[in-house]
């Protein structure tokens, strides 16, 4: 029972009523929220990049949740081990995908990933609902698996539910 941090790449998932995940901070990284309050089963996954087709395999199979594309898929698998049912009462949500290197740079990795998160939850008929995503600042996110509630901090602001 705790705090439990998602970094980089990971994805974790808790039942646990006591449990909270929260990520480190996310910049241009999304972190996807799954949760099934049937199943008080909630899932967190911190995504880096958007998508794993420019890296060997090898290299994604080290870390599947650093890339939307595979992230998406294990973290599904993952929730459907646990018991939720793919389309039953599954809510998803994301966050993160900032600019924090300045909005004007050609890279845009934030919307890239971002991008990146929500055509693999296309693919598998999934659209979040709710978002909270670009702008130029660091967020932290986190999810209490007793009811659901999605919290967002950012350096200077109270928290607000997502």
């Amino acid at each position: 029972m705790g705090v439990n941090l998602v970094h980089l790449a990971e994805f974790k998932t808790s039942s646990e009523t006591g449990d909270l995940l929260q990520t480190s901070t996310l910049g241009s990284g999304v972190a996807v929220v799954f949760y099934c309050a049937q199943k008080t089963l909630a899932g967190l996954l911190h995504i880096g990049l958007p998508n794993s087709t420019i890296v060997r395999k090898i290299e994604v199979a080290k870390m599947p949740g650093m890339y939307a594309d595979t992230g998406i898929s294990m973290a599904l698998d993952v929730m459907n081990e646990l018991g939720w049912q793919e389309r039953e009462g599954l809510v998803v949500k994301i966050a993160g995908g900032a600019e924090v290197l300045g909005a004007t740079l050609t890279f845009n990795i934030g919307r890239r990933v971002v991008q990146g998160v929500k055509d693999a939850l296309s693919d598998r008929g999934i659209v979040p609902t709710a978002e909270d995503v670009g702008g130029l600042v660091n967020r932290v996110l986190s999810i209490d698996v007793a009811s659901g509630s999605v919290l967002i901090s950012v350096p200077g602001r109270d928290q607000w539910e997502l």
